[in-house]
């Protein structure tokens, strides 16, 4: 899912913003329908962005030298803390958004060593179309001899068993399984056993498909992909509008499905309802809120629940299941992220940096800085002034 400049987790970044006052302010119009990321910019005071036109993705990190840079789709007129580093790329063709700064802003770039370029989520591997399509049933030892052509096939075994010979090496497909033929690939078949046999053959038209994890290997079908194959089977007997568009598009999901099994194992997550899941979204943002207006001084995990009157347990739950994370290390994260945001401002040393936030010695602070940051917090500060 698409990280939004509204949820939590953009905090550490900046935040919704919609009444800045834009009078005092100098902006830029820009217009943008470059998707390539090589550019970060950085002020070293608020910045405002306010889309106008199309939608529109922020790429932002806090240090490009030592951490990932992140995306967030841009939701409402929002705030950028000082220091941030980050670029705007449109998501639909061309944007049009506003920027206001501070006039006496100190505006640094940063070069990325590689540059990236961002891409709408677009069907890569594709069905093309369907040339032909079979059921059929076949006695003991039915013999077919073979055959060899420039289409892509598919044969799912209902009941009984198949023995495929593809170039020479022989695969047995039992009930619920299928196999893959590939362009110019000879195969034949053969009922094995002394029962029928029933199979589903499609033969079609494909691109993007990656032969070496589609080819050559019998595919167990799952109770999810037996139930689209049945789609597929309905859709070829009716005759309403778009039954063949959804023929396509049940092979195509069959396909993707097979292929997602080779890499994906699936998570067994409890359905959480809508309803549910908005209030979770709307109490998260206001805990969210909470622990970022406390950072200064110690907080605790007891302290969110007393102030919210829940269980450790639910806000555990909450954060788990919401930001994969524990409430714990979300507070370690916002105190390390502020900490870095302090660093950069210079208006206080390193041992005031560590009291302002709680910690209870300038040695603790440097330690758990250091682990999570693999620098010192004097060697971060010395890179950021160089």
């Amino acid at each position: 899912m698409f990280n939004k400049t509204s949820s939590a987790n953009f905090y550490k970044f900046g935040k919704v913003n919609e009444k800045f006052s834009k009078t005092l302010l100098n902006f830029e119009r820009v217009i943008n329908d470059n998707k390539k990321i090589d550019l970060l910019k950085s002020y070293d005071k608020e910045v405002y962005i306010s889309i106008r036109d199309g939608m529109a993705m922020l790429v932002i990190t806090e240090h490009p030298d030592f951490d990932d840079i992140e995306f967030f789709a841009i939701h409402r007129d929002i705030e950028i803390y000082p220091g941030m580093f980050f670029t705007i790329i449109p998501m639909t063709t061309v944007i049009s958004y506003e920027i206001y700064y501070h006039s006496d802003s100190k505006l640094d770039t940063y070069k990325l060593p590689k540059m990236r370029i961002y891409e709408n989520i677009a069907l890569k591997t594709k069905i093309e179309n369907i040339v032909a399509y079979y059921y059929v049933v076949k006695g003991p030892n039915y013999v077919f001899p073979g055959e060899t052509h420039y289409l892509y096939e598919f044969t799912y075994v209902d009941n009984g068993t198949l023995e495929t010979t593809i170039q020479d090496k022989k695969y047995i497909i039992n009930s619920n399984q299928c196999i893959f033929y590939g362009p110019g690939q000879t195969h034949s078949q053969t009922v094995v056993g002394n029962e029928s046999c029933s199979y589903l053959t499609i033969i079609f038209e494909a691109s993007g498909i990656n032969n070496s994890k589609l080819l050559n290997k019998v595919f167990n079908v799952i109770k999810e992909i037996k139930t689209i194959i049945d789609d597929f089977v309905r859709n070829s007997n009716e005759t309403l509008a778009y039954s063949e568009d959804l023929q396509i598009v049940t092979l195509n999901t069959i396909l993707l499905k097979l292929l997602q099994l080779e890499t994906f194992e699936k998570s067994q997550k409890e359905i959480t309802i809508p309803i549910t899941q908005h209030f979770q979204n709307n109490f998260l943002e206001e805990v969210v809120t909470y622990i970022h207006n406390n950072l200064y001084g110690p907080l605790t995990v007891e302290d969110i629940c007393q102030e919210f009157s829940i269980s450790r347990t639910y806000l555990q739950r909450l954060f788990n299941e919401n930001l994969y994370t524990t409430p714990k290390k979300y507070i370690n994260e916002a105190k390390l992220s502020k900490s870095k945001i302090l660093i950069k401002n210079g208006n206080h040393s390193l041992s005031e940096i560590a009291d302002k936030l709680g910690y209870s010695s300038i040695h603790y602070f440097s330690r758990i800085f250091t682990s999570r940051f693999e620098v010192t917090p004097s060697e971060y500060s010395k890179k950021i002034y160089e």
